[in-house]
């Protein structure tokens, strides 16, 4: 059997069939962890393994680390809105983690998730991100990659899963819409994006006429691009008809149905 509660934004299933041992579910969130300067949450041993949904949402930490070490069996976590500058080295000790939230803090890189190849859905909007590396590429299992309002101006598929069904790239610094092209076109998966606001488009959300800076032509043999844009024409149906082209299980773009 099981128990089902909802606070605020997070829903909490806890087991308790006999036959299992109890899953634990701590809410740790606007408790001003990071102005009392602890280093770790008053909780027992055997608590602390037994946790696999932890929220510390909220709490003004700079330094995760000794607060998450305790716990090794978590499935599910959350730190947005603290005052991370990076993503904690003690993630790498996570395997099991599946659900990662992070957003609205100060993280400037994708590092740190190596081990996380277990990973569903990683939520990095609202940071500083200027660079994502090879960090993700071994998370087979990642569906939901959230990095709006970041400041990426480059993204390859060589740096992301093909497993990916949402991205968001919202509110970025793309000035390249031939490189999103080029990202959709490998994410055979992909139902849902979200790329508006983004320098190519003139910073506007997706409405209905653009002029578009962009590099459309394909990469050459070495690698290299060319340097130049140029700014072409397209209204929202266009852009809607080359995305679909190139990646046909889009369903939505920008909260509009293709």
């Amino acid at each position: 059997s099981g128990i089902n509660a909802e606070y605020g934004h997070y829903f909490i299933q806890i087991n308790l069939s006999p036959d299992v041992q109890m899953s634990v579910v701590l809410d740790k969130s606007h408790c001003y962890l990071g102005d009392k300067g602890g280093d770790t949450l008053q909780v027992s041993p055997d608590t602390a393994a037994s946790t696999t949904s932890l929220s510390l949402r909220r709490n003004y930490i700079r330094h995760a680390d000794p607060l998450l070490t305790p716990f090794t069996s978590l499935t599910w976590l959350c730190l947005s809105a603290n005052a991370l500058h990076s993503i904690p080295t003690s993630l790498r000790n996570l395997p099991t983690l599946v659900h990662l939230y992070l957003s609205n803090n100060k993280i400037t890189l994708v590092e740190n998730l190596e081990k996380c190849t277990a990973l569903q859905t990683l939520d990095l909007r609202h940071n500083q991100v200027e660079g994502v590396g090879e960090a993700m590429r071994v998370m087979g299992e990642l569906r939901t990659l959230s990095l709006s309002g970041n400041r990426l101006r480059h993204l390859t598929m060589e740096q992301l899963p093909c497993s990916l069904t949402f991205l968001g790239l919202y509110g970025n610094l793309v000035e390249d819409f031939g490189e999103i092209v080029e990202l959709v076109g490998g994410l055979k998966q992909l139902e849902t994006l979200y790329i508006g606001a983004n320098p190519c488009f003139g910073g506007l959300p997706l409405r209905t006429t653009f002029k578009i800076r962009t590099i459309l032509q394909p990469r050459g043999g070495d690698g290299a691009k060319r340097q130049k844009c140029e700014d072409i024409n397209l209204n929202l149906g266009e852009i809607l008809s080359l995305m679909k082209e190139k990646c046909q299980s889009l369903q939505n773009i920008d909260s509009n149905p293709v």
